[in-house]
């Protein structure tokens, strides 16, 4: 088993865009002297989604794509899947911050994620299970 530095990146990467969105949310939050929930804003309402949608999916699909990574699984696929998750993660940033209710970015964005979620299972489950 191996140290999977590859994933290290994406997760460095996802890790800056969730420092981007918690300051958002602090920012918001000043700016509107909001102390707790979304105080009936819009405004920080949709900046707490970003946030929190974040923080719902990509800790999980960055250990799926972390444990692939370290049974052996090919660097570029590897690569292609945290790439898709920062893109993912992205659009779905975007859309979540444009507008309540669905959005081009936050539809992309969910069906990557659970794209990666998926591939990023199948790949361990066929490796653990000896059939690559």
């Amino acid at each position: 088993m191996s140290v999977p530095v590859i994933t290290a990146l994406y997760a460095a990467i996802i890790g800056l865009l969730a420092a981007i969105l918690t300051i958002n949310v602090i920012r918001n939050r000043v700016g509107l002297k909001i102390d707790d929930g979304d105080g009936g804003a819009v405004a920080m309402r949709k900046c707490i989604r970003a946030h929190a949608n974040l923080v719902q999916h990509a800790p999980l699909a960055l250990l799926l794509i972390g444990f692939a990574e370290s049974i052996g699984t090919s660097k570029t696929i590897i690569h292609v899947l945290g790439i898709v998750l920062v893109v993912a993660r992205l659009l779905s940033a975007w859309g979540l911050l444009s507008a309540e209710g669905p959005t081009t970015g936050r539809q992309a964005g969910a069906g990557l994620t659970v794209l990666v979620l998926l591939a990023a299972s199948v790949l361990i489950l066929l490796r653990e299970g000896g059939m690559m």
